[in-house]
């Protein structure tokens, strides 16, 4: 994998991302925006699949009103 995409948490969670991130051979995504401004063209194309495949998905959304598209810039974890 180029990147962990972090996607929930609780409190626990936090502690132990806050020891992942020190340590993890590969970067822990909490931001998307932050994370595409630095990684390399590698991690930008995947990360730029991943925002494609989450605005696929709400395209099937049964109500108009939540087609919503890059909820990935715009939602928090």
């Amino acid at each position: 994998p180029l990147y962990v995409r972090v996607l929930a948490f609780n409190a626990r969670g936090k502690k132990i991302m806050s020891v992942i991130s020190k340590n993890a051979s590969i970067p822990l995504i909490t931001s998307v925006a932050s994370f595409m401004k630095k990684c390399n063209d590698e991690q930008k194309e995947m990360l730029e699949l991943d925002i494609l495949a989450t605005n696929v998905y709400m395209l099937g959304n049964e109500i108009p009103e939540y087609r919503l598209y890059n909820l990935d810039y715009t939602r928090k974890i």
